[in-house]
């Protein structure tokens, strides 16, 4: 870690939240990109993804570099503002009540679902750490998710399962602690120009894991045979593309035509 990324994690970790958002509204206020998720008009986006050969040589969706992507002021990204614009205006989540699991919750969207009246809302992850301005976090692995079967109507799981040992009982986890008919989403980084993923669960080289992965803590590059993984965990699945379901306000929210949002049902119900 260099002197920069030091003082940006002792700021991030010592300065309020509200006090740290409001400066950065401040420091990046301009009228070129306004962020679907938390309403900041600024600039501009910042740059996302991290370019490694082996993610565009195989059209990594969710992981190709991207110039103007991620908003400065929540952090939401594409792939975060896809579900947020899912979530808000093509489900039911935050109309009727409903019990959320959210794992690894990205900040930009818990500081929202947190305060929605309906919506049992329950953040979950690893590290707590990670968390210091989200509270009631439940730290878990997701191998072995301490809650009982038929727990939630819905689980947003959002690139975590590439970094998970064993990605198939993680899938199990998640329909054992969905209802019957409850859903899931389910969005991890996708080579488009793989039919098969490619697994290394024990590979411990991080540069190894960069050159084969295109990232340090992912064991596994997810090809199209994803959607059948799922399946034989016991999942059925639907692809939505918010382009297809309305052009203008997907190319509004900056999305990537690319990604489509992959909603996992546990039958019944």
């Amino acid at each position: 870690m260099n002197l920069d990324q030091s003082i940006r994690g002792l700021v991030r970790n010592r300065v309020p939240r509200p006090l740290l958002l409001a400066a950065k509204r401040v420091i990046h206020a301009g009228g070129g990109r306004t962020c679907l998720v938390c309403g900041a008009t600024v600039r501009r986006f910042l740059p996302q993804g991290y370019g490694h050969p082996i993610l565009e040589e195989l059209q990594v969706v969710g992981g190709m570099r991207k110039p103007n992507d991620e908003c400065p002021i929540c952090r939401a990204n594409d792939r975060v503002r896809l579900i947020d614009l899912y979530v808000e205006h093509h489900s039911d989540i935050l109309i009727r009540p409903t019990r959320l699991l959210h794992v690894a919750p990205e900040p930009a969207l818990a500081e929202k679902w947190a305060r929605r009246r309906l919506l049992d809302y329950v953040p979950a992850d690893l590290d707590k750490a990670r968390y210091r301005h989200l509270a009631g976090l439940v730290v878990c692995d997701l191998q072995a998710l301490p809650f009982s079967g038929d727990s939630f109507d819905w689980v947003v799981c959002n690139h975590v399962l590439e970094h998970v040992p064993d990605d198939r009982l993680a899938m199990r986890e998640i329909r054992r602690v969905l209802k019957p008919g409850g859903r899931a989403i389910l969005q991890v980084p996708l080579a488009m120009r793989r039919s098969h993923t490619d697994d290394a669960p024990d590979l411990e080289d991080r540069a190894a894991r960069v050159a084969r992965f295109g990232q340090s803590d992912h064991v596994r590059l997810y090809g199209l045979d994803y959607y059948s993984r799922l399946a034989q965990a016991g999942l059925e699945v639907e692809l939505w593309s918010a382009f297809a379901e309305d052009l203008e306000r997907a190319r509004a929210a900056d999305l990537n035509p690319l990604e489509m949002l992959t909603i996992a049902r546990r039958p019944g119900g």
